[in-house]
């Protein structure tokens, strides 16, 4: 889905997943880059948000990269793995000024 506020600049995948197997025919669907690592986006200074959007037990990792690198955060829920991790996700983006925040995508939901 389309919206006039907000443009797809790229996307990272992990090595060998399953869900997105050819991230290189994904990007090319969106028209997008394609990173070789998740620090490589979070430092490209034409991306201001990351959308974390991977296996949960991941979740607190990558948004913290996203953070420390100056980027607002949306996370798929469930957040984290555990109370902590959620705190210290909402610890990292106070310390870096970054908005950080929950939500659910509906990619694979029926229409």
């Amino acid at each position: 889905r389309k919206s006039s506020d907000v443009e797809l600049v790229g996307l990272w995948n992990r090595p060998n997943c399953a869900i997105v197997p050819d991230p290189q025919a994904k990007a090319e669907e969106y028209r997008c880059k394609l990173y070789t690592s998740a620090e490589a986006l979070a430092k490209d200074p034409d991306v201001q948000a990351i959308y974390v959007l991977t296996n949960m037990e991941s979740h607190c990792e990558l948004a913290k990269i996203a953070m420390a690198a100056g980027k607002h955060v949306y996370v798929e829920k469930p957040v984290g793995s555990t109370v902590a991790e959620i705190e210290d996700m909402r610890a990292a983006a106070e310390r870096h000024g970054v908005t950080c925040m929950p939500g659910h995508n509906y990619l694979y939901e029926p229409d």
